[in-house]
């Protein structure tokens, strides 16, 4: 056996702000202390002899407690025995194989973060709304981005988020506004409250154009704007009289025309 092994990747479980394995060029971030950190091991020789390895988890340069144990074959697993506070941590190893062969030394970021962000900031809403959907904007903290029912809206890096056209129920819409950071910490929310009233959709201004044999007319209401009368139109009712007249019970019903079509 004349060939190192090598670490090629480590995983964790546990309070990671990541699911899976990550590379060794990688600074992961967990909101609390992992139950534990493996390192992946290639290794197609003698096997890993644990005790000649140099392996450490530090912070400030001072030792982590805990144990490090070989698992699944020939991976090696490390076990804090007690929590880890917040800060940056230092993974270094340097892995060896009952041959002797020694792997090149790695050293792995590593962070526990369990501070939640600020609050984010809801620019002033209407009380009242005729439309069931509201675009909410705001201000935030560059480390975070906002969640609203588990969407995210923003960008880390930026200070201000948008969220576009947020559906509402009829009635009172409760909203609640969180900041989430890249270690999957939640802020405490930002509860809004706005009303949808589902008010009668406004007239509609048709035009008519007769242009043909004289027996009908082409009806067209494109300028109707369908979102800001409540984006909830069903359908277009057509009625027909000899004369003039305000109350469709003594008009004859011709047509229906669905939400969105305005011919």
């Amino acid at each position: 056996d004349s060939i190192a092994p090598s670490v090629t990747r480590y995983t964790s479980l546990g309070h990671s702000a990541t699911i899976g394995e990550s590379h060794l060029d990688f600074v992961r971030l967990y909101n609390g202390t992992p139950e534990y950190i493996q390192l992946i091991i290639s290794e197609t020789g003698s096997g890993i002899d644990l005790a000649g390895s140099g392996l450490s988890v530090t912070k400030d340069g001072i030792p982590v407690a805990g144990e490090f144990s070989i698992v699944d074959g020939d991976d090696i697993r490390f076990i804090p025995s007690g929590e880890m506070e917040d800060g940056m941590y230092i993974l270094s190893e340097s892995v060896k194989d009952n041959s002797g062969n020694v792997s090149n030394t790695f050293a792995v970021t590593l962070e526990i973060d369990t501070q939640p962000p600020a609050s984010p900031v809801v620019n002033e809403v209407p009380p009242v709304v005729t439309v069931n959907q509201y675009t909410f904007t705001g201000t935030k903290t560059e480390d975070a981005v906002v969640v609203l029912n588990e969407t995210t809206y923003g960008s880390f890096g930026s200070t201000t988020w948008t969220a576009t056209n947020v559906s509402l129920t009829e009635g009172d819409n409760q909203l609640s506004f969180f900041a989430r950071d890249n270690a999957q910490n939640l802020s405490e929310p930002t509860v809004v409250t706005i009303k949808y009233d589902d008010a009668a959709p406004g007239p509609v201004a048709v035009t008519g154009d007769g242009t043909g044999n004289g027996t009908q007319v082409v009806l067209n209401w494109s300028t109707y704007d369908e979102v800001a009368n409540g984006n909830d139109i069903k359908e277009y009712r057509v009625y027909q009289s000899a004369a003039a007249f305000t109350d469709i019970a003594s008009a004859t019903h011709v047509a229906t025309v669905l939400g969105g079509a305005k011919t």
